[in-house]
């Protein structure tokens, strides 16, 4: 592919498999209108690109799809630094297709038990057990006129944090 190419140009994508447009989660597909008035000449054209639909976390237990499991120590390791990263349905790792990028919100489920900031920083604040939420929000082609996310969809995973003494 050269510099001016998009992904459509291309029927193979680098360390991903040939995708099947059928299958769910493999393929982020968009078309646009001609712009023509009612009844007259409109095109869809699909540009598939590989669907970002899972979170990658490296360094953690995987107990599921988007599930993962860490233990934390309040007399030792207190503290997980989160670094996710979008994948497709087959666990391959997808990138934001420009204008578009990730980015990343956190949550506690139990600010109690453990923190979590804005960049992803995990911290034991007393013993037991809570979970931690990681979402990237979809997102759109901005270059596009008018098209915007609908705030509402996006890819999820959770951790489940243990905290022992």
């Amino acid at each position: 592919m050269t510099s001016t190419s998009k992904p459509n140009d291309s029927t193979t994508y680098s360390g991903v498999v040939n995708p099947n447009p059928t299958e769910t989660g493999i393929l982020a597909c968009g078309g646009w209108d001609g712009g023509e008035p009612a009844g007259g000449n409109q095109q869809e054209v699909f540009q598939g690109i590989p669907a970002n639909v899972r979170v990658q976390l490296s360094g953690l237990t995987k107990v599921g799809p988007n599930q993962y499991a860490a233990t934390l120590s309040l007399s030792g390791t207190n503290t997980l630094q989160l670094v996710p990263n979008a994948a497709d349905a087959h666990q391959n790792p997808t990138l934001a297709v420009f204008p578009n990028s990730f980015t990343w919100a956190y949550t506690s489920r139990n600010v109690n038990v453990a923190t979590v900031d804005s960049t992803g920083l995990v911290t034991a604040v007393a013993q037991g057990e809570c979970e931690i939420g990681v979402r990237s929000y979809r997102q759109v082609n901005a270059s596009y006129s008018g098209a915007t996310p609908s705030g509402t969809e996006g890819i999820d995973a959770t951790i489940q944090v243990r905290v022992v003494a």
